[in-house]
């Protein structure tokens, strides 16, 4: 009886790593995760793409209100003068403060 219980316990185990290793073989392998590279952005030139991809909360958006702002204002003398913009507070400058450059 027990020689039984033993060849239908490494049946199942065969066929259960068969079955995974077939199974995980069929998968594409999960694509690597990208660490955010703190790429340095110059608020003064970049454009808005560039300051969305770079910035940690901005996107697109707000991006492109950065740009009005210096088209409008001239350039950013101080890195704080982003405060003057709607919807960029203190805590988005924390975030960015390793990434943006004048």
């Amino acid at each position: 009886m027990n020689l039984v219980k033993i060849a239908l316990i490494s049946m199942v185990l065969v066929f259960s790593s068969g079955f995974i290793s077939t199974e995980a073989m069929a998968k594409e392998p999960a694509p690597a995760t990208e660490a955010r590279v703190a790429q340095k952005v110059n608020l003064n030139s970049a454009d808005a793409k560039s300051i969305a991809k770079a910035m940690k909360g901005i996107g697109l958006k707000k991006a492109e209100t950065i740009v009005a702002y210096r088209t409008a204002n001239g350039p950013f003398k101080r890195v704080e003068d982003l405060l003057k913009i709607k919807g960029i507070g203190a805590a988005t400058l924390t975030k960015n403060a390793d990434v943006i450059t004048l």
